[in-house]
């Protein structure tokens, strides 16, 4: 059964603090950029396919592959009829170069959440560094869609007693959720133009 995306900001945070604490419950360490984009996504997938949110999503890309979306985005969870509800960019370089480029996607996306992983040694100095540019990053674009939750969640080695290293960061667009209706009756045809009698 589907239903509608959260209709208010707090429903939107409450579902990236799902969702970020799904992510540390469920990745473990990898090595390598196949290894390590493989558990990204089935974690994606994973939160996608649970209850702990009334949604009925699909993911792109499906189970059992490991492409990710070089054109648009690594990873969307969405819902038929309502549109994107999740999406994720993964980025296994820590070039800060690479790092922007790829968040850079999520500026421009129309979902409610949008989660941007990366890997950083455990150096909190370094991270703070990502964090903060990143979030100067935010300043290139001009204009965001009210209530919407951007993730920064940084993957790290495990502690040593074996909980997750990870962390995250949230930061909401000010505002109410905005959903709409098409307006209209339908598409309007321009061409070919028609001329005058």
């Amino acid at each position: 059964m589907s239903c509608d995306f959260p209709k208010t900001a707090e429903g939107n945070l409450a579902l990236a603090f799902k969702l970020v604490h799904h992510l540390s419950d469920s990745l473990k360490d990898t090595h390598g950029r196949y290894d390590w984009t493989t558990e990204n996504l089935s974690a994606l997938r994973a939160f996608a396919d649970s209850t702990q949110h009334p949604y009925t999503l699909k993911s792109y890309p499906p189970v059992g592959s490991n492409q990710k979306g070089a054109f648009l985005w690594d990873y969307v969870a969405y819902q038929q009829g309502t549109g994107i509800l999740i999406t994720a960019e993964s980025e296994f370089d820590n070039l800060p170069g690479k790092l922007r480029e790829d968040f850079d996607k999520l500026l421009y996306v129309h979902s409610p959440i949008k989660l941007f992983i990366f890997r950083m040694e455990k150096n909190l100095d370094k991270i703070a560094r990502v964090v903060d540019d990143l979030t100067t990053h935010m300043d290139s674009c001009k204009t965001y869609s009210p209530a919407d939750v951007y993730v920064l969640y940084c993957r790290t080695w495990r502690n040593n007693d074996q909980s997750s290293g990870d962390l995250a960061w949230l930061q909401q667009i000010g505002g109410k959720p905005m959903h709409r209706d098409v307006c209209g009756k339908g598409f309007v045809q321009v061409l070919p133009q028609k001329t005058p009698d």
